[in-house]
């Protein structure tokens, strides 16, 4: 095709002006009526409490409101009558409501006080309606009937006074002297003395209202308009020409900032900002055809207005900083996709349903785009302004070249195989002034020919993508970066990098790409916003840094400042080398028509959000300062499920009262539902814990003593002062302290008594062992005593007896060798019976006297001289008591190795070694005999059996070590046995 054939029809645009409309700024307020909780939505005022709560008066009872619920009083709950038309809060806390039927009643630490059971309010009824109530400095209260009558009261003292010629609400006002004033129309009092006299005002005319401000300001509403009195001189504030008609006027409230409001039966409010001259005072009208009865500015500069049949608005601080453009201020379409400044200063709005809208000075223009392609997503979606002034629009139905007062075209773009007027998806300027275009297959840049009339669009050679784009941007240095369904490409010198092939998050839909600091930040529609420099992504801000959302639109950069429009907010970042600062966020919360944010315009001093429910704009000038924290109340503690009655002790609590339950509540009115807590236990920890929940329970307490802290803030606040409550849970008795030492003492005593009597039978036991121990002991010593004495002697006699004869007598050779053999065994046996008695003598059972024996008997025993006998004593012997068992056994072992070496060895000398090791006794008798072969051995008849078995009973180990020609060694190891 001829890539210069104009497009097959070119459509003549229509321009359309809707009207001039004069801007209507108007706020985002948040309402609140029946629906919400209200009694009624017939509100005649609205006071705040000293604790911080709204209270509402209706024609149905009362409402408190805490930010988030309302709590409803009515007769039912002590009120003296459900039409209440003011309340009042004196300096004791006491909230006194002023009734259609004249009958006063108060409320107080949660409770009502009326005529039933409050006797000194019977002689406050005037038979008139209570309208206004007052405080002096003395603490008088001063109540004023809508008629001629008004009461002070003082303590339970009651005085009523009556005004001539007054009839309608009564004005009460003191003045730095303490005088007291009472106005009514045109009437003006002062009390002096309890007298009642007529006060001297010069200014006073017959069509005057007297005003006090809270900040002690008098003013006036004159024929001139509103006036200001300064002593002797006057002030024209508002001229007359700007103030409603003087009946409509409902109330006239000056505010902290210098700011006036008036408030009107049928037309609204007025809001007259800070002036230095009335002649450039613009009021903004709020509500405009709204019945307001009354007004009120609470702590936090909230400014509430109750209706009649509307509920109560409220038009927050920090939304008095954002006005808004909808339908009611002149826009044609709500859905604002783009919104751009020209050289002029003019606003310029791309919105839904082919509409481009201006807004200039005072004025709101709307255009609309008509063609003869009917598209059902037909948007104008973006626009940019060339060096001619000429606006470009980018629209689902292709692009169009629009200057408002001249006929306008839609421009082609020539590419083969696509449509001529493509859907369009970004516009904008590359560094040298040329129009760049993002189409949804490729990206265009405008043809201009020499003649103006025959431009068109022409696709850049190898971004013919075949495949979705979305937008693209030019860089510094003439790159051209373009986005598409493959992620982030850079196209240079024909050819295109595609960065999405090597990093997944690069490859997810971006959004809209700029540059700062020669990075190039990019938004996404669900990785957030990623910085992208030299190749690779450096940092990236997602809803883990603050971002209201992970998806996306578009990204404004001014200065270091970046602001992200995501579909749940607007998000403001300051920016330091590329990383978070700061970071705040805006939503319909504060004020903005939408959460959904399309677009964001900063110029320095206003910041404009697109939304898809029109245009809200933030007024940087005024910006919210950080507000006083909010009050904090733990409003109700529950024990168990059960709630905790006023009054009662939480010290007391038993060690089964361990779930506690609390209930607290910041009262803030500028977006309650974002105030953060934070809370302490300090028994189990001492680090604040964030919550946004305004109920925490504790379950399963350990006992003990503790203190619940907490404190709140606002979106614009610091911390709050702390509040907290200690309570104590009671250990059960059997793990207090007096249980467990009365505890103690008893087991200590029973430990006492079982030692008693475990040690009496132990000692019984030691007693009985030891008398038998004694009584084996002298049956030993009486039978050694007695074998001594009887057998030894006997033995003796036989003995002598044989020597005798063997002298005396002519003995043959063979009597002669028997004798001998009879005297042998007798002293053998004499021998013997002395072991034994060694043995059984309890004088022995030591181990000294069982070596010293042992020493001994060796040595007569080889006394001959062979073989030659080496006994080896240690050097110190324990003084030690050893069994007769122990004794004999050790002995009888010794004393049948020496026979052995006797009758066997054949050697020529034996060597006793005896050591003592701690409590072993280390006994060894070696010789240097002949020796024998261990496997041969035959331990019985030769008492080596014998010896295994004697070492056996006295738990020792015996070894034998001994081959043939190498002599014998006997070793004894073993425990003293005492």
């Amino acid at each position: 095709m001829n890539r210069r054939i104009r497009a097959s029809v070119l459509f003549f645009l229509v321009l359309l002006i809707s009207g001039k409309h004069s801007v209507a700024q108007s706020f985002s307020y948040k309402n609140y009526s029946t629906e919400n909780g209200l009694n009624s939505s017939l509100v005649y005022s609205c006071a705040q409490d000293s604790k911080g709560y709204m209270w509402f008066c209706t024609d149905a009872g009362v409402s408190r409101f805490d930010g988030i619920k309302f709590e409803l009083f009515t007769r039912n709950d002590g009120l003296s009558d459900n039409e209440v038309f003011q309340l009042f809060e004196d300096s004791k806390g006491r909230i006194w409501f002023l009734t259609y039927n004249g009958h006063l009643s108060y409320y107080l630490n949660g409770k009502f006080y009326n005529e039933e059971n409050t006797p000194m309010l019977h002689g406050t009824f005037l038979g008139e309606s209570y309208t206004t109530a007052f405080e002096d400095h003395r603490g008088h209260l001063y109540f004023g009937s809508f008629g001629s009558k008004f009461i002070v009261l003082d303590t339970n003292h009651i005085v009523t006074y009556n005004v001539d010629q007054a009839y309608g609400t009564f004005s009460f006002f003191e003045n730095d002297m303490g005088e007291v004033f009472v106005t009514s129309q045109n009437i003006c009092n002062q009390i002096k003395n309890n007298a009642l006299i007529r006060a001297p005002l010069k200014y006073l005319r017959k069509d005057v209202r007297y005003i006090y401000s809270v900040f002690g300001n008098e003013y006036y509403f004159s024929e001139e308009g509103l006036i200001r009195k300064n002593k002797d001189e006057e002030l024209l504030i508002i001229p007359a020409r700007l103030l409603p008609p003087y009946n409509s006027i409902t109330g006239c409230r000056e505010n902290p900032d210098s700011s006036f409001l008036i408030s009107t039966r049928g037309n609204g409010a007025l809001l007259f900002p800070f002036m230095h001259s009335y002649e450039n005072c613009k009021p903004i009208r709020i509500l405009p055809n709204k019945i307001i009865l009354s007004d009120y500015i609470d702590n936090e500069n909230n400014i509430w207005l109750n209706t009649e049949g509307d509920g109560v608005y409220m038009l927050s601080a920090a939304n008095k900083n954002i006005s808004s453009y909808t339908l009611a201020d002149g826009l044609a379409n709500l859905n604002i996709n783009r919104v751009i400044k020209d050289v002029s200063g003019a606003t310029w709005l791309a919105c839904g349903g082919r509409t481009i809208t201006q807004i200039k000075n005072d004025s709101v223009y709307n255009y609309q785009l008509n063609t003869l392609i009917k598209n059902r997503n037909d948007r104008a979606l973006d626009f940019v302004f060339d060096n001619a002034g000429i606006l470009w629009v980018a629209t689902d139905n292709g692009i169009f070249k629009f200057r408002p007062g001249s006929l306008n075209k839609l421009v082609a773009l020539h590419q083969d195989g696509i449509e001529t007027h493509p859907s369009s998806k970004s516009i904008s300027t590359d560094l040298n002034g040329n129009i760049v275009l993002t189409y949804f297959m490729g990206v265009a840049k405008l043809h201009v020919p020499s003649n103006p009339r025959n431009d068109f669009f022409e696709s850049v050679s190898g971004t013919e993508f075949k495949y979705r784009t979305f937008t693209h941007f030019v860089d510094h240095e003439s790159h051209l970066w373009i986005a598409n369904i493959n992620g982030l490409n850079r196209w240079d010198n024909g050819k295109l990098f595609c960065y999405g092939d090597s990093d997944q998050v690069l490859k997810s839909r971006i959004t809209q790409i700029k540059e700062l600091n020669n990075t190039l930040i990019l938004s996404t529609d669900h990785n957030g916003i990623i910085f992208f420099k030299e190749n690779k992504i450096t940092y990236r801000i997602t809803q883990k840094n603050g971002l209201p959302s992970d998806i996306c639109r578009k990204i404004f950069i001014r200065e270091n400042n970046l602001w992200v429009c995501t579909n749940l907010g607007l998000a403001s970042i300051e920016l330091e080398h590329e990383s978070i600062k700061e970071i705040k966020t805006f939503d319909a919360t504060d004020g903005l028509l939408s959460n959904d944010i399309h677009d964001v315009l900063d110029d320095g001093n206003h910041i404009y959000i697109a939304t898809d429910k029109g245009l809200s704009e933030l007024n940087k000038l005024n910006e919210m300062k950080a507000g006083n924290p909010p009050p904090v109340y733990i409003s109700k503690i529950m024990i168990n499920n059960h709630a905790l009655n006023a009054g009662e002790d939480i010290n007391k609590l038993t060690y089964n009262q361990n779930s506690i339950l609390v209930n607290f509540i910041a009262i803030t009115f500028q977006n309650p539902e974002k105030i953060t807590y934070q809370y302490k236990l300090n028994k189990n920890n001492s680090e604040w814990i964030n919550t946004r929940n305004s109920t925490i329970e504790f379950s399963n307490l350990a006992p003990g003593n503790y203190t619940f802290t907490l404190r709140a803030k606002k979106i614009n606040s610091r911390w709050s002062n702390p509040v907290s409550f200690g309570f104590i849970i009671h250990p059960p008795f059997w793990k207090t302290t007096w249980f467990i030492i009365l505890l103690i003492l008893v087991v200590f005593s029973i430990l006492i008594f079982v030692q008693r009597v475990y040690s009496g039978r132990k000692l019984h036991e030691q007693l009985a062992e030891v008398n038998r121990r004694e009584l084996i002991l002298r049956e030993r010593s009486r039978i050694s005593s007695d074998m001594h004495d009887d057998l030894g002697s006997d033995l003796s006699k036989l003995v002598v007896l044989t020597e005798v004869m063997r002298v005396t007598e002519n003995l043959n050779q063979s009597t002669s060798s028997n004798l001998d053999k009879i005297s042998r065994y007798a002293m053998d046996l004499r021998g013997t019976i002395d072991e034994i008695i060694w043995a059984l003598n309890p004088r022995h059972d030591s181990l000294a006297d069982l070596i010293s024996y042992i020493h001994q008997y060796a040595l007569d025993y080889f006394e001959e001289g062979l073989p030659v006998c080496h006994v080896s004593l240690p050097p110190l012997i324990p003084e030690i008591q050893v069994s007769a068992a122990f004794r004999r056994n050790v002995f009888l072992i010794v004393k049948e190795s020496l026979h052995n070496i006797r009758q066997h060895a054949k050697g020529s000398e034996v060597n006793i070694n005896i050591e003592i090791d701690k409590s072993m006794l280390v006994l060894s008798v070696s010789d240097n005999g002949q020796g024998f072969e261990q496997d041969n051995k035959k331990l019985s008849g030769n008492g080596l059996n014998n010896m295994n078995k004697r070492a056996i009973e006295i738990c020792g180990d015996l070894t034998f070590t001994t081959s043939p020609g190498t002599g014998c060694k006997v070793e004894l190891i073993c425990v003293f046995a005492t």
